[in-house]
């Protein structure tokens, strides 16, 4: 999932949720809630990835589709939007019925990009790339990932 790191966002949490459906459809649900300085309301932006074949990695042919919601903020609140968050990923883990998962919620509360990213970066479920200068997916290691493979 790519969200922009960009100057004045600031993250405030990271949800990730494994899905499988009865049918035998597996996938999951990635996504990041951020305010920009110059938006009065949260953003929790999100995509869902079906696989489409028996891989589930990053070599699978993939349905993904990308969904953004609004979170309004009558207050300054980060509790307030990791409870609807969290209220979202328990919701989507139920709904998607993958045995024995529990939906990662990831409080970052920051915006320091390097802070985020070596959030992410520990997860067993990423796989964190930079884009080099001719387009080029550089896994990330050493600096951010705790556990390089």
């Amino acid at each position: 999932m790519t969200v922009e790191n960009r100057e004045g966002r600031y993250f405030i949490a990271i949800v990730y949720v494994e899905v499988a459906l009865k049918n035998g459809s597996r996938g999951n649900i990635y996504g990041a809630a951020y305010q920009d300085a110059d938006e009065p309301d949260a953003r929790f932006l999100y995509r869902v990835r079906w696989y489409v074949d028996d891989k589930n990695d990053d070599s699978s042919q993939d349905i993904k589709t990308w969904r953004m919601m609004r979170i309004p903020r009558a207050t300054n609140n980060d509790d307030m939007v990791i409870d609807k968050l969290r209220f979202f990923a328990d919701t989507a883990a139920i709904a998607g019925g993958a045995e024995g998962h529990v939906p990662t919620l990831i409080e970052l509360r920051t915006n320091d990009q390097d802070a985020v990213l070596r959030a992410i970066a520990k997860q067993p479920w990423a796989h964190v790339m930079f884009v080099g200068p001719n387009g080029e997916r550089i896994p990330m290691r050493g600096r951010h990932n705790e556990n390089p493979s």
